[in-house]
């Protein structure tokens, strides 16, 4: 027993020196990167010596896992990051959950109790009994206020964030993870969609008067807002997550040839189905899954205004989205079970119970942070869809046939969470000589 517990200290002793030298190379190579200039080096040398530095932390804490591995993950800021410093983002994000949650309950209960009015509507031989809600020219333009503030931060991140990537961090160590950060935050811009609020802000100011809810317009205004909306929405989540979530688990070599092709047929797919149910079925869906067939259940069963063609549309639409959800489940499965595998080749190499390899700490925190965001994100979304009046959603099915079964205009606490959310992925994905607040835009020396 002394023996074997003698054996365990030297190799815990052996894998502190190998992490020892490994981050002394990374941050040789990240000094003469950025202290002597790209220039003074070629790309060859640059990248044999981050390719041996990136090699040796592949070998930390991974046993003989890492020995497939060679690699080639590269590395990024959540790759460095300690247990503490994951606990402190995680209990910021529960926070800024629990504060939405809050916001989206306190909005219900403000609308209900304050600007909702009984409203007696004839539609031919048939009077209407609805629940409708109304805001002031003035609630309108504080409104989009807030709409172009959450714009303007956005505009801030996305740019910090691309030129820290771009231009501050060498392409030999730029991962794909920080590529696809870049377009979570593109998407993020398109998704607030501001070009009609700022228009309402300029007329308001410009007149003084009620010039229109901004988010009402032409069916082709509406359309091209929803396309954008829910393009921006599959790609700032679904596409994002997915492709994070499988190539976390790819080890060895590049990404696959077919790495790209199935996610983005079946995303395009999803999408082209939203925009045929609006053009064909005069169905505006919502972005998230699983929302419209039941919204549409809650419209038609009021007043019997069912259409067996609007039905089967959306439910068709709702088999599509189960498929693309099903099928991001089955990655992160895959992902979650093959860390767990080379996570207890850890433990028997180590010798160690105890101990878990940065790998499994990152991926613990990517998937329990996208469980957590997603999850709130959802209940949020339908605490508002359903407890905000069903009135104007009835009175379009009933008197124009317009199921409108998604959230217009989107509520700017939805925008300030999701806003949160992004600000977190991109400072996990920052380069891992990225310390402090001076990290999102220039490098900083690697410490031991």
């Amino acid at each position: 027993v002394r023996e074997r517990e003698g054996e365990r200290g030297r190799e815990r002793e052996r894998k502190r020196e190998r992490e020892s030298e490994s981050f002394s190379e990374m941050a040789d190579v990240q000094n003469r990167a950025h202290g002597d200039g790209w220039g003074s080096y070629s790309d060859e040398d640059l990248g044999e010596s981050a390719a041996a530095a990136l090699s040796s932390f592949g070998e930390l804490g991974t046993g003989k896992a890492a020995g497939r591995g060679k690699g080639r993950r590269l590395l990024t800021k959540l790759d460095v990051l300690s247990r503490d410093e994951m606990q402190k983002l995680w209990r910021r994000q529960i926070a800024l959950a629990v504060l939405l949650l809050a916001g989206a309950v306190a909005q219900v209960l403000v609308v209900q109790l304050l600007f909702a009015s009984e409203l007696d509507v004839p539609v031919g031989d048939v009077v209407l009994h609805l629940r409708v809600y109304q805001t002031s020219p003035y609630g309108l333009y504080v409104y989009s206020i807030l709409v172009v503030c959450v714009f303007a931060f956005a505009c801030v991140l996305f740019l910090t964030y691309a030129q820290r990537i771009l231009l501050h961090s060498h392409a030999k160590l730029r991962s794909h993870e920080q590529l696809w950060g870049m377009l979570r935050n593109g998407a993020l811009l398109f998704y607030i969609d501001p070009v009609p609020y700022i228009m309402y802000i300029i007329g308001y100011l410009a007149t003084g008067g009620n010039l229109g809810d901004p988010s009402n317009g032409d069916k082709q205004m509406i359309a091209l807002g929803m396309v954008f909306r829910n393009s921006m929405f599959v790609a700032g989540t679904y596409l994002y997550f997915w492709t994070s979530a499988h190539s976390f688990r790819i080890r060895t070599g590049p990404l696959p040839r077919m790495f790209y092709v199935p996610k983005l047929g079946l995303l395009l797919l999803y999408i082209f189905s939203g925009q045929l149910l609006f053009w064909r079925q005069n169905v505006a869906v919502a972005e998230v899954p699983f929302v419209s067939i039941a919204y549409l259940i809650r419209i038609c069963a009021r007043y019997s205004i069912w259409r067996r063609d609007v039905v089967s549309a959306v439910v068709l639409h709702t088999v599509l989205e189960l498929c693309v959800v099903l099928w991001v489940a089955r990655d992160v499965l895959l992902t979650s079970w093959d860390v767990a595998a080379e996570e207890r080749e850890v433990e028997f190499d180590a010798g160690d119970s105890h101990e878990r390899s940065q790998r499994a700490r990152s991926w613990h925190f990517f998937a329990t942070h996208h469980a957590l965001v997603y999850t709130s994100y959802y209940i949020a979304y339908c605490v508002l869809l359903f407890g905000l009046p069903v009135g104007p959603a009835i009175a379009a099915a009933k008197m124009w046939s317009f199921f409108s079964l998604w959230l217009s205009p989107m509520p700017v606490v939805l925008l300030v969470y999701w806003l949160g959310y992004a600000v977190v992925e991109s400072f996990v994905n920052l380069p891992p000589d990225s310390s402090g607040l001076k990290g999102w835009f220039v490098p900083n020396t690697i410490s031991r």
